[in-house]
């Protein structure tokens, strides 16, 4: 039983205890949670499915309850045969340089259909300054994110992310930058193009990683949509979650 939700569990549960540990392998993790590393590493590629069985015997290692256990193993959207995408994380002495928005709006830029590598193109497609885009394109290649021989931009084949779970500053300032990106789109593009919506909800706290592994989900489900070989534009999808009570 394939079930993406699952996946993004483990993934997370995995990513949170490497981070603790670096010396924290795969294959530790994958004796800790009761599976072998070559199932593991081909339920998270997507290769292979587990029973429902295994699948609880696993979440009960991770600390769900048996409810929690039937609403994980029943929610499964989008259920899909390809592979889970790859990600390369972004190392942590990279944050300052890569904080803001258009070096990641650089690499999805260069999957659009007719994308043009010189700066002066880049530049006005995503309104910015040519120096800026110079700038970004020398921060992306330091980082190995991109190649450039001459005109050519040939870019890394995987995904980019940032760790998960650290008060770094700045990730507080590129969030922030993605609150003045969504402020300026509210009042500049048109409703059709965009979207924007919420929900007020009763909150349990003891559920955050569950529901953070959800949205990481929705996520890549709304990724996998999106993202063909004959995609035109930029967008940034913004989730934000947080509270409106006083927290006790």
């Amino acid at each position: 039983m394939k079930n993406d939700l699952l996946i993004q569990i483990i993934k997370d549960n995995f990513q949170k205890l490497s981070n603790k540990n670096k010396r924290f392998s795969k294959r530790s993790y994958a004796q800790k949670i009761g599976l072998s590393s070559g199932a593991l590493t081909d339920f998270l590629s997507g290769k292979r499915g587990i029973s429902q069985k295994k699948a609880r015997q696993v979440l009960e290692k991770l600390g769900y309850s048996e409810a929690e256990q039937d609403h994980i193993l029943k929610y499964n959207p989008l259920v899909h045969n390809k592979k889970s995408r790859s990600f390369k994380k972004i190392e942590h002495d990279a944050f300052d340089k890569l904080l803001s928005w258009e070096h990641l709006a650089i690499l999805s830029l260069t999957k659009t259909e007719k994308f043009n590598s010189s700066p002066a193109w880049i530049a006005k497609k995503l309104s910015l300054e040519v120096e800026v885009v110079e700038r970004a394109l020398i921060n992306l290649e330091t980082h190995k994110l991109i190649h450039r021989d001459g005109t050519t931009i040939t870019v890394s084949t995987e995904d980019v992310e940032t760790f998960d779970q650290i008060p770094s500053e700045a990730i507080k300032k590129s969030h922030r930058q993605d609150l003045e990106i969504h402020k300026k789109n509210l009042s500049d593009v048109p409703v059709e193009l965009r979207d924007m919506s919420s929900i007020t909800l009763s909150f349990d706290l003891s559920k955050m990683e569950l529901v953070k592994s959800a949205i990481r989900l929705f996520q890549e489900q709304v990724a996998e949509i999106a993202e063909t070989s004959k995609a035109t534009e930029v967008y940034k999808l913004s989730v934000y979650l947080g509270p409106l009570s006083t927290l006790d």
